[in-house]
């Protein structure tokens, strides 16, 4: 299987240990609302590693141009307990060391290119807590545009947790090719 871009690559059975370190970090569990156990950081592996592999798009590891796994990047249907459900989500998590090096934006370029090619999908959506600025900074990065109609308390999170708001953003199918045009 082809990832779209040379910083990405499909999990493998040695992932285990990295997936879960990197859904423990305080920093990354933080912006999830939590970290997860090492048994549900196991399932989401399993879950996100047969999904990527039956559909040959999904979840990608993400690696630092020296091949260490830093984080995960790609896209997943849209859970069905979230209002804008169905639909396809951008989603990625990269650990503290490896940010500020235009990885993720570089990486989610590719898979957003690569989605809209495989995908027969209106736009692709993705969201986040509206104090996670830095998340947000990224969307707009890769031309996701903020709908504040769809900005949604989360489900998951308790009634007083502080990331419950969470700002919806959308990136719409590119227009096609002008045949021998611009």
């Amino acid at each position: 299987m082809k990832p779209p871009h040379p910083f990405l690559r499909a999990w493998q059975d040695d992932d285990l240990p990295r997936f879960q370190a990197l859904h423990a970090d305080p920093d990354i569990a933080y912006w999830l609302g939590g970290a997860l156990s090492p048994d549900l950081a196991a399932q989401a592996f399993e879950r996100d590693r047969k999904f990527l592999f039956e559909n040959q798009w999904g979840v990608w590891v993400v690696q630092d141009p020296a091949g260490k796994l830093v984080g995960a990047a790609g896209l997943q249907p849209v859970r069905s307990d979230l209002p804008f459900h169905p639909g396809v989500e951008a989603t990625w998590r990269l650990h503290p060391a490896a940010r500020g090096r235009g990885l993720i934006t570089e990486a989610m370029r590719a898979v957003l290119q690569d989605g809209f090619a495989r995908l027969d999908v209106p736009e692709i959506v993705t969201f986040t807590s509206s104090t996670n600025l830095a998340s947000q900074r990224v969307m707009g990065r890769l031309g996701f545009r903020r709908d504040q109609t769809r900005d949604f308390l989360h489900p998951k999170l308790p009634v007083d947790h502080p990331l419950r708001p969470h700002l919806f953003f959308a990136l719409g199918r590119p227009a096609p090719d002008l045949p021998g045009g611009r």
